[in-house]
C-alpha cells in the first residue's frame, strides 16, 4: 500500500511537472510569435505615428469634454476635474492643458453645434490610427476600407467621451457630497476601507475594460473574450508601471528637456508619455493575436480530422 501511495504521488508529481514544462513552452512561443507579428506590422513606427496624430487630437478631445460637460456642470467645475483626472493619467501635464484650455475658451467663450462636430472630427484623428493599427496584429484579418475605419473612430472618440464624462461627473459627486452627506448622519466614509480599496481599483479596472473593448471589437476577425482579457490583464498591469515610472522620472528631477527643448519640453515629455503608451497598447493586441492563434491551433489539434 505505502509503496502504491508513493508511485501515485511520483506519478502526479510527474504529470505536473509535464504541464509546467507545456505551459512554460506555450508562453515561449507565445512571446515569440507577438514579437514577430509586432516587428513585421513595424508597431514601434505606428506607435510614433499615434502619438503625432495624439498632438493634434489631445486638445479638440479636452476641448469637446469641457463644451459638452458645460451643459451639465459649471464649466470652470467642469475644466478643473477635468484637468485633475487627466493629470492623474498623463503625469507632468497639467500646466499645459490647463493654459491651452483657458487660452481657447477665453478666444472662444461660445461654441455651435458645427462647431462641436468639427472637435469630434478632429479628436478621432488618433483613433483612426490606432483601430487601423490594432487590426493589423491579425496578418489575416481583411482591411476595413477608409469610411469604415472613421465611422468606427468616431465610435471610439464617443465612447471615451462618454466614459470621461461620466468620471467627471463621479469626481464631482466626490468634491460635493461630503458637504451634504454629513446633513443625513453618514460620517467617515471618505476614509472607509471600502472606498479607499474603490479609489485604488477603479483606474486600472478602467484601464483593464478599455483594453479588452479594444483588443476584442476592433480587429476585423473573431477573437475569442479569453484571449483579449488575458492580454488586457497583461497590457493594463504593464501601463501601470510605465505610468508610475514616468511619474517618479518625473518627479526625481532627473529629466532635463528643457535644456535641450525650453518652452517645448512639456511638450515633448508628453509626447514621450503618448508614444511608450501606444507601444505597449499595440504590443498588447499583437499579444492577442498570438493567444488568439495558439487557442485556434490547439482546437484544430483535438478536433479528429475527417
Amino acid at each position: 500500500m505505502k509503496s502504491d501511495s508513493m508511485s501515485a504521488l511520483y506519478s502526479e508529481a510527474h504529470a505536473f511537472v509535464l504541464r509546467l514544462r507545456l505551459a512554460w513552452r506555450n508562453i515561449l512561443a507565445i512571446l515569440r510569435e507577438t514579437f514577430f507579428t509586432f516587428r513585421e506590422a513595424r508597431a514601434p513606427e505606428a506607435a510614433a505615428s499615434i502619438a503625432y496624430y495624439a498632438l493634434f487630437s489631445f486638445f479638440p478631445l479636452i476641448l469637446l469634454l469641457v463644451v459638452g460637460g458645460s451643459f451639465f456642470l459649471q464649466r470652470a467645475i467642469v475644466q478643473e476635474q477635468l484637468v485633475a483626472w487627466i493629470g492623474e493619467i498623463i503625469p507632468g501635464s497639467v500646466d499645459l492643458i490647463n493654459q491651452n484650455i483657458q487660452r481657447v475658451l477665453n478666444l472662444r467663450s461660445t461654441f455651435g453645434f458645427i462647431a462641436i462636430i468639427s472637435l469630434l472630427w478632429s479628436s478621432s484623428g488618433v483613433f483612426n490610427t490606432i483601430a487601423l493599427n490594432i487590426n493589423r496584429a491579425w496578418p489575416d484579418a481583411p482591411r476595413r476600407s477608409y469610411v469604415s475605419n472613421r465611422a468606427m473612430a468616431l465610435v471610439m472618440a464617443g465612447g471615451l467621451i462618454g466614459i470621461s464624462f461620466i468620471a467627471l461627473v463621479m469626481k464631482t459627486l466626490v468634491r460635493v457630497l461630503p458637504e451634504h452627506i454629513p446633513l443625513l448622519g453618514i460620517t467617515g466614509w471618505q476614509t472607509s476601507r471600502l472606498w479607499q480599496l474603490f479609489v485604488i481599483i477603479s483606474p486600472p479596472v478602467l484601464s483593464f475594460l478599455i483594453l479588452w473593448v479594444l483588443y476584442w471589437w476592433i480587429p476585423n476577425i473573431g477573437v475569442s473574450g479569453r484571449a483579449s482579457s488575458i492580454a488586457a490583464l497583461i497590457t493594463a498591469f504593464i501601463h501601470r508601471l510605465f505610468s508610475f515610472a514616468f511619474s517618479w522620472y518625473l518627479d526625481s528631477g532627473l529629466e532635463r528637456y528643457e535644456l535641450v527643448y525650453g518652452s517645448l519640453s512639456t511638450i515633448v515629455a508628453l509626447m514621450f508619455w503618448i508614444y511608450f503608451t501606444s507601444w505597449i497598447t499595440l504590443w498588447g493586441a499583437h499579444l492577442t493575436g498570438a493567444i488568439s492563434r495558439r487557442e485556434k491551433q490547439a482546437v484544430q489539434l483535438k478536433t479528429p480530422s475527417g
